[in-house]
């Protein structure tokens, strides 16, 4: 058997080391042709040794300089050391030299791929799949350009054809789950992923934990996020999953260590990394939910310094503004959105900050606004009703608690905000009525019998406002309000 016989023979079996070693013993044939200095490239390209490799595979070319193969993998090496701009040299040069086969074209969209050119891409990959169909690593990244396109039906189309035809393929699953959550498609994303549990691969089970959490099932969301983490996954993706997870369960606390601990990861990244917007970013979400409010007010300033702030990152200083309390801030931050871009949001944002500096005139006339836009939902009709009960016009506030309580399956607390309008509007005995109806569903704090027990005084009908005073006294002993109503009324009583 000579030597080309015996190499192929080894790389048939992928043996590639052992093919490595048996052409370096036949390099005395290197002169003959350029056989042992192509496949020395081809070889050490398979053992990613991508410079070692383009050494031999320039002196193959100065042997052949027409052979479109050699040029390809030149082009394969220069793809795997990130020079994109060489390696679409050669691999434009391999298809002008005849070497018009799949995995040139595969290599020129990974190329355009790394460079984020997406359309360019997919025409690549596009091409490779119509020399090689079955290529799933071709259709897997095609399906990533896609996503990156938002072209969600076709990346899916393909996923599903490659899932056809490796139903066990790790990655097109993740991809199409992926895509599922991205469309909130949880359930079909956990379809997707559940024949993959028992290989206990990291991300199925992160992804699946993250589905199970927006489905509300934050037990066995936390299950799998253990196992993810026992599996080897320990990010800031993980660490933040497990803290809203946390959340969900009502453990503040364990809740927060996750997210500090996620907050420790990025803050080692920001070391490492040159592109830090997306980062910031994230660790301004984090602090956000850990109530650290003036530390991601300064992550988002920090990506204003970088001159890439934009109309959302204004909003969202704002809003950490007024969780604050720094109304005027809050406010500030909002002006600073381009006109074009205030939408329904900026304006609820900004009624709500004007309301609490007490300007309600002013905060009307920005809920007018959203409401033009098309806000319609209980949250409007309450601020609605808060701003006119602040300026003491409570017919207009009550109308606007009752449309809010017609969206709101007859929530508690809006009902007692009706009852305390219908006390400021003398309907004493409409208060008393409703607030009694509240107390008879075990909806009960001191504010409501405090109030039931005025609107008995205005009827005069002390005796059931003392008892209601009394109930009123148990839940807020320290109200002064209560505790001088009392005083008087039992003064009143031992001079009777």
């Amino acid at each position: 058997m000579d030597y080309k016989a015996k190499f192929d023979q080894l790389v048939e079996k992928e043996q590639y080391l052992a093919a490595y070693q048996h052409l370096q013993e036949h390099a005395i044939h290197a002169y003959e042709d350029n056989f042992i200095n192509a496949n020395m490239g081809w070889i050490l390209n398979q053992l990613r040794r991508y410079e070692e490799a383009l050494a031999y595979l320039r002196k193959a070319l100065r042997q052949d300089e027409k052979d479109g193969w050699i040029y390809g993998q030149i082009g394969f090496a220069y793809n795997h050391l990130d020079d994109v701009q060489n390696s679409l040299f050669y691999l434009r040069k391999a298809l002008e030299y005849g070497e018009d086969v799949a995995w040139v074209h595969a290599e020129i969209g990974y190329a355009y791929h790394v460079q984020g050119a997406y359309r360019k891409a997919i025409e690549a990959y596009q091409n490779a799949l119509l020399e090689d169909q079955n290529n799933i690593w071709g259709k897997e990244q095609c399906a990533k350009c896609m996503l990156a396109q938002q072209e969600y039906e076709e990346a899916s189309i393909l996923l599903r054809q490659v899932i056809e035809q490796e139903p066990k393929q790790i990655e097109s699953r993740l991809l199409l789950a992926s895509l599922y959550e991205q469309q909130a498609d949880y359930q079909a994303a956990i379809e997707v992923l559940s024949c993959l549990e028992k290989t206990n691969d990291a991300e199925v089970l992160f992804h699946l934990g993250v589905c199970l959490r927006r489905i509300n099932d934050p037990q066995q969301a936390l299950a799998y996020l253990l196992r993810a983490h026992e599996a080897g996954k320990d990010d800031t993706a993980l660490q933040s999953e497990l803290g809203y997870v946390y959340l969900q369960s009502n453990e503040k606390e364990q809740a927060d260590a996750c997210f500090r601990q996620a907050l420790s990861y990025y803050q080692q990244a920001l070391r490492k990394e040159r592109h830090t917007v997306d980062i910031y970013h994230e660790m301004a979400l984090l602090y956000d939910q850990i109530q650290e409010y003036e530390q991601a007010i300064d992550c988002l300033m920090k990506i204003a310094e970088k001159d890439q702030a934009n109309d959302a990152i204004w909003e969202q200083i704002a809003h950490l503004y007024g969780k604050m309390g720094d109304h005027e801030q809050a406010v500030i931050f909002l002006w600073k959105c381009k006109e074009s871009e205030r939408g329904i949001e900026w304006h609820s944002q900004l009624a709500w900050n004007y309301g609490r500096l007490r300007e309600h005139e002013q905060a009307l006339r920005c809920l007018k606004q959203a409401e033009k836009l098309g806000r319609n939902d209980v949250w409007f009709e309450l601020e609605v009703a808060w701003n006119y009960t602040q300026l003491k016009a409570y017919e207009r506030s009550l109308a606007h608690y009752e449309k809010a309580l017609a969206m709101s399956e007859n929530d508690a607390w809006i009902r007692s905000q009706i009852a305390w309008n219908y006390g400021m509007l003398k309907r004493h005995e409409e208060a008393i009525a409703l607030f009694s109806a509240l107390i008879s569903e075990h909806y009960e704090n001191g504010w409501l019998y405090a109030n039931l027990a005025w609107n008995y005084l205005e009827e005069k009908k002390t005796q059931k406002a003392y008892a209601a005073l009394l109930k009123a006294k148990a839940y807020d002993p320290e109200d002064e309000w209560i505790r001088e109503q009392l005083a008087h009324m039992e003064t009143d009583r031992r001079q009777l």
